[in-house]
């Protein structure tokens, strides 16, 4: 019998999956592949079924600890934190008796990966996710976990915002209006710290938001929106983009208050304005 999941969807997904004992063929074909430790073989799962069916880590764990005690795998030393297990003599014996059920359990998987409705690059992006949300060595802070979460829900947001323009026939012409629709503002900065600013912003926030730039260029990415900087002799400009009015003015709030942090020295006039408007006017 299948036990049921942390949720329906994943208690229908093993249904659909794996029958009583299958998952065990499948966990040590895949440790017969290469050595793996249980992480990866719940990554490799999700991949090779198109995202349709994530094993949770209370099946995968009991299931190596089964193989394990049968003889089928050996724990091969530590990878991180974490245990890799490489298949042993009589654990490539059982495989070899059970190839064709094996092979047929694999072809199953692949055609529902076919018919998945997530492609690879999608898969490969929240691999890359669950990754980066299980990189802390240490639990996460309050604060953390705020900009975390708030982080997810922007790129929620913005898949939602994809998903609903798909219907359009032209999807980059409809990528192209969506990027328009965001409001963006300027800020044109006079001082001849452009570059020391511009890298004591991004070096700032790089310790918890995504951040690239160069002397003359940056761009932070913020839970509320982006800012990008651009640096020159004499002049820092900020220009920020967000997808409403409340976030277009948090942002800019934020990028003001740390500018003048750095520069209390002497600090500069920052005035805002709408991006492509005459600052003059």
């Amino acid at each position: 019998m299948t036990r049921a999941g942390q949720n329906g969807a994943s208690a229908s997904a093993r249904r659909v999956f794996f029958d009583h004992g299958e998952l065990k063929h499948v966990v040590l074909a895949l440790i017969g592949e290469q050595p793996r430790h249980g992480y990866d073989i719940i990554r490799v799962i999700e991949q090779r079924t198109g995202g349709a069916y994530c094993p949770s880590p209370g099946v995968i764990y009991p299931t190596l600890s089964l193989l394990e005690s049968l003889g089928h795998v050996r724990a091969a030393g530590a990878d991180g934190p974490r245990n890799r297990y490489r298949v042993t003599a009589d654990g490539r014996a059982f495989l070899a008796d059970n190839k064709a059920l094996v092979d047929q359990i694999f072809r199953r998987m692949q055609h529902v990966a076919a018919q998945a409705s997530a492609p690879s690059a999608i898969v490969a992006a929240m691999d890359g996710l669950k990754a980066a949300l299980h990189s802390a060595r240490r639990p996460w802070s309050a604060d953390e976990a705020k900009l975390v979460a708030a982080a997810i829900d922007v790129a929620a947001a913005r898949i939602r915002g994809l998903a609903t323009s798909s219907d359009n026939a032209n999807q980059n012409h409809t990528h192209g209006e969506k990027v328009a629709s965001m409001l963006q503002s300027e800020a044109r900065v006079t001082t001849e710290r452009a570059s020391i600013y511009l890298q004591q912003l991004c070096k700032h926030f790089a310790h918890r938001l995504p951040v690239e730039f160069t002397p003359e260029q940056g761009q932070i990415t913020f839970s509320v929106g982006t800012c990008r900087l651009a640096a020159e002799s004499g002049l820092l400009t900020l220009r920020a983009e967000a997808e409403d009015e409340s976030r277009l003015e948090q942002l800019q709030g934020v990028i003001e208050k740390h500018l003048l942090r750095f520069a209390f020295r002497d600090p500069p006039e920052i005035a805002w304005h709408a991006f492509g408007a005459d600052p003059a006017t």
